[in-house]
């Protein structure tokens, strides 16, 4: 239905090929050209612009809100009255400003050259992952995805218009009813390059932009959690943390020797290899231990660059196995592309605090030691009366056993991140 308002003592019909027409008893008539875009110099803001036989008419502001088969609806408005509201037949793309636009389609899908741009900031809306538009000038416009709260997906980009390294595409299409009748599914074109970024305690996607040096970057919150997890992390679409939505690639790793040092792993976001120094808290009584392979449940905090931080759950899977007579502990992590591990890199000491672990893990190949001992309960410190009381996890090249009551110190060393130096123990290992 093209839209249709009078004002000013005419009746004006904008078409959706673009052309403006003049209804005059019963008869239309084209007398110029509209637009529903900014152009350049021009701010960006939601209004129709319009000519009549050569002359710049007022512009009129477009009340914009999408069905809930993403088919828009637009009600126009000027100084003297305003529209029906009116269906318009397209699909939802993102333009190269990373603007949402609208663009109009014929009865048989194919594109009519107009179309319309929904300025304002996005976001993912908690519990349905659905994206909203907030209108510059008021007002809200949410696109639904084709797959609920999987709508989502974070992934690598490869679109060479855009120096970025990540990906987020939104799933989402839009059935139009036509006039007519019946319907037409047009798909929506929702990839968004950029990057991954934790601010104000947020999980947000910065989209780079083509060409507006005034704007470089679009920020996209997300309201819901983010989790940490062997992959790197989860997003939940609620707030409890129950709908898990996507997961974003990533890496879990300790990089600190000190061990008292509070932020002592480093876990990296994204493609992009977004950095935030970490701490990293186990529950010794959510341990699982199947063959060579351990799970985790516990805590971990991100450090913001601001000084904030980010609490969240952390669920980590590992395998522990022997290469070139040294234990390697590496993730267990599945992606839509098949499975892939890498190495965790964990170095520094045990130590457990009222039956939470705080992971970390030295190991020695010295004569006579039981290689590598990872205890799992409480460890009183040096004035405590208790000095070690443990369940521990005692692994060699030739054996795995469990034992309780324990007291080590192992250790291995990193060369450059990928080499290791195995050194003796300052203390020999001390397993009851």
């Amino acid at each position: 239905m093209a839209p249709k308002i009078t004002t000013s003592g005419k009746t004006i019909v904008f078409r959706p090929n673009g052309d403006v027409a003049l209804l005059d008893n019963g008869q239309e008539a084209v007398h110029g050209r509209w637009r529903g875009r900014a152009e350049a110099g021009e701010p960006k803001q939601n209004r129709w612009r319009y000519v009549l036989d050569g002359v710049d008419q007022p512009p009129l502001t477009p009340l914009y809100a999408f069905t809930d088969t993403n088919q828009l609806q637009v009600t126009l408005v000027a100084g003297d009255g305003r529209s029906q509201p009116a269906l318009l037949v397209g699909g939802v793309e993102i333009d190269d400003q990373h603007d949402i636009i609208y663009r109009f389609a014929n009865d048989d899908a194919t594109p009519t050259g107009q179309a319309v741009v929904l300025y304002g900031d996005l976001s993912i809306e908690r519990d349905t992952n659905a994206l909203a538009v907030a209108l510059e000038g008021g007002g809200q416009a949410v696109v639904t995805g084709s797959s609920g709260i999987a709508s989502l997906e974070a992934a690598q980009n490869r679109i060479a218009a855009f120096a970025a390294d990540d990906l987020l595409r939104f799933r989402a299409s839009t059935l139009n009813d036509l006039d007519a009748g019946g319907t037409i599914e047009i798909p929506a074109k929702l990839d968004f390059a950029g990057s991954w970024d934790v601010q104000n305690g947020q999980l947000v996607f910065l989209s780079k932009v083509v060409g507006d040096l005034s704007r470089p970057d679009v920020s996209i919150g997300f309201s819901g959690k983010l989790g940490a997890v062997t992959a790197g992390f989860v997003y939940f679409a609620d707030a409890a943390g129950t709908q898990a939505a996507f997961t974003i690639r990533g890496q879990h790793v300790w990089h600190s020797a000190d061990a008292d040092t509070t932020f002592n792993w480093q876990s990296s976001l994204g493609f992009s290899d977004k950095r935030f120094a970490a701490a990293v808290r186990f529950d010794a009584n959510r341990v699982a231990q199947n063959g060579n392979r351990l799970g985790l449940k516990g805590d971990l905090t991100l450090k913001q660059g601001d000084g904030g931080a980010v609490a969240m759950g952390f669920s980590l899977e590992a395998e522990y196995a022997w290469e070139n007579n040294a234990l390697v502990f590496k993730a267990l992590v599945n992606n839509t592309a098949g499975g892939f591990n890498y190495d965790l890199m964990l170095e520094g000491h045990l130590k457990a605090d009222h039956g939470t672990l705080t992971f970390s893990i030295r190991f020695t190949n010295t004569p006579g030691a039981e290689g590598l001992t990872v205890g799992l309960n409480l460890v009183g410190d040096q004035n405590s009366a208790i000095q070690a009381i443990s369940l521990q996890l005692q692994i060699s090249e030739n054996s795995v056993k469990l034992a309780f009551e324990g007291r080590f110190s192992v250790k291995q060393r990193f060369v450059a991140g990928v080499g290791r130096v195995l050194e003796p123990a300052t203390q020999p290992a001390n397993i009851g």
